[in-house]
C-alpha cells in the first residue's frame, strides 16, 4: 500500500487480517495467464501486399486490456484504462505499416510501404512492439529491454499515473499501442509507482529493470541501496535519469548473481531511496524535499507448472500465519503477534480533515495503535 506523497510522513502499516498474498496469486493465474492470447487467436485478417490492415479479433482486444489493467492494478494504480475504437483502427494501420517494413520507427517517413497518416500517428503516440502481438506485447513493454530502453519509457506510459484511454492494434508480429492522448488525461495526483511494486510480487514478473517513478520529481541526486532478508547488501547501477516518458522515474539494475528469483520460498528486499524532491508546476513554489523512503518487496517464487501457488513454502521451523502474512515461528500465535486487533479511530483526507467513508476518494484510516492505511474504495 503506497503512502500519499503531500503528506510527507512514513506510516508503519500491519495488515492484521488483511492478508493480500492470496489475491495476488489468483489475479496472476485468473487475469495475468489468462489474457494469454495465441496466434490463432488472434485471428489478424489483414494482408500486406494489399496494404489491408484487418481487424483483430474481439478475444485478443479485451485480453489486451485486461493485461495493461492487471499490471496497473498490480503496481496500485487504478485498472480502469479504455481503449477508443478510434485509436484502435489507426493503431492497427500502424501494426501494418510495421509489418510491411519489418521494422519500427515513431516517426517513419511517407515513403514506407502501406503508409498512412493515421498509422504515423499512431507510430509517434503509441508503444511499438515487434516480434510480439497483443497481450505479450504488453508484458515485452513492461520488461522494457535492450540498451534503447534504460529509461523504461514503454513501461512508464503504460503505468503512468494520469492515463486515461488507449489504443491497440496488432499483427502476428507487431503491436502498436496508444499510450499517448493529452486530452483524456486524468488530472494529477502524487503517487509512488514502484516496479516491482511493494509488498508481493509474482516472481515471473521481476525484470532486470526495476524503477521507482514519482510525478514532477527531481532524482538527479537520488541514492538507493537495495538489502536482502540477511542484511546483505546488493550492488546496483542507477541508470541515467530521462525526462519526457510519463512520470518522472528513476531506475536501477541490481546485480542479478545477489537475487534468488527460483527459490522455494518468498524472498524479501528492502529498498532505501533518498535524496529527492518535488517541483510543481506552480510559480513561486518552492521544491518539496521527500524525506528517505524505505519499502519491501517480497517476490513470490513457489510455482506449480506455470501458475503461482498459495500458501508458500516456509521455511524449516516455521508455518504460514494468514493473520500475520507471514511464516511464523511454529511456537508463536497469532494472538501472541497482534494481543489487541486495533481500533479505528478516524478517517481523514489528504488534507488531515475528518470524513466519513467516501468512494473513489484517497483517504487515510487511523488506528489506535499508531498505524495509518491509505485506501480507496472503487465504485
Amino acid at each position: 500500500m503506497k503512502k500519499l506523497l503531500l503528506i510527507l510522513l512514513y506510516f508503519p502499516m500491519i495488515g492484521f487480517g488483511q492478508c493480500d498474498r492470496q489475491q495476488i496469486v489468483d489475479n496472476y493465474n485468473n487475469i495475468y495467464l489468462g489474457s494469454e492470447v495465441s496466434t490463432l487467436q488472434l485471428g489478424w485478417t489483414g494482408n500486406i501486399n494489399t496494404c489491408d490492415p484487418g481487424t483483430i479479433s474481439t478475444l485478443s482486444i479485451n485480453n489486451t486490456l485486461d493485461r495493461i489493467n492487471y499490471f496497473r492494478d498490480l503496481v496500485g494504480l487504478p485498472s480502469d484504462i479504455t481503449f477508443d475504437p478510434i485509436l484502435n483502427q489507426k493503431c492497427q494501420e500502424s501494426a501494418l505499416m510495421m509489418e510491411a517494413n519489418g521494422t519500427v520507427d515513431h516517426y517513419p517517413p511517407a515513403s514506407w510501404n502501406c503508409y498512412t497518416t493515421d498509422g504515423a500517428s499512431a507510430a509517434e503516440y503509441g508503444n511499438l512492439a515487434f516480434g510480439i502481438h497483443s497481450s505479450d506485447a504488453i508484458t515485452g513493454l513492461i520488461q522494457d529491454p535492450g540498451i534503447n530502453n534504460y529509461a523504461v519509457g514503454h513501461r512508464r506510459w503504460l503505468l503512468y499515473t494520469r492515463a486515461n484511454t488507449f489504443g491497440t492494434g496488432s499483427t502476428e508480429n507487431t503491436n502498436v499501442t496508444w499510450v499517448i492522448d493529452i486530452p483524456s488525461f486524468n488530472e494529477p495526483f502524487y503517487e509512488f509507482v514502484a516496479y516491482p511494486s511493494e509488498g508481493f510480487f509474482p516472481a515471473p514478473l521481476v525484470f532486470e529493470r526495476w524503477s521507482f517513478s514519482l510525478p514532477d520529481a527531481d532524482f538527479s541526486n537520488t541514492t538507493i541501496s537495495m538489502t536482502d532478508e540477511q542484511g546483505i547488501n546488493i550492488p546496483l547501477t542507477i541508470e541515467p535519469a530521462f525526462s519526457g516518458a510519463g512520470d518522472n522515474t528513476i531506475v536501477w539494475v541490481p546485480d542479478q548473481a545477489y537475487l534468488n528469483l527460483n527459490s522455494s520460498e518468498d524472498e524479501k528486499y528492502t529498498i532505501n531511496i533518498s535524496s529527492f524532491s518535488i517541483v510543481l508546476p506552480i510559480a513561486n513554489v518552492a521544491p518539496i524535499i521527500v524525506p528517505p523512503y524505505s519499502y519491501e518487496v517480497i517476490i513470490m517464487t513457489e510455482m506449480n507448472g506455470s501458475n503461482l501457488v498459495h500458501p508458500p513454502n516456509c521455511p524449516n521451523l516455521t508455518v504460514w500465519d494468514e493473520d500475520s502474512c507471514s511464516c511464523i515461528n511454529q511456537s508463536t500465535s497469532t494472538i501472541e503477534l497482534y494481543p489487541n486487533k486495533r481500533i479505528l479511530q478516524k478517517i481523514t483526507n489528504i488534507f488531515g480533515q475528518s470524513t466519513n467513508e467516501k468512494k473513489n476518494t484517497p483517504l487515510f484510516y487511523i488506528y489506535d495503535d499508531g498505524t495509518v492505511e491509505k485506501k480507496m474504495i472503487l465504485e
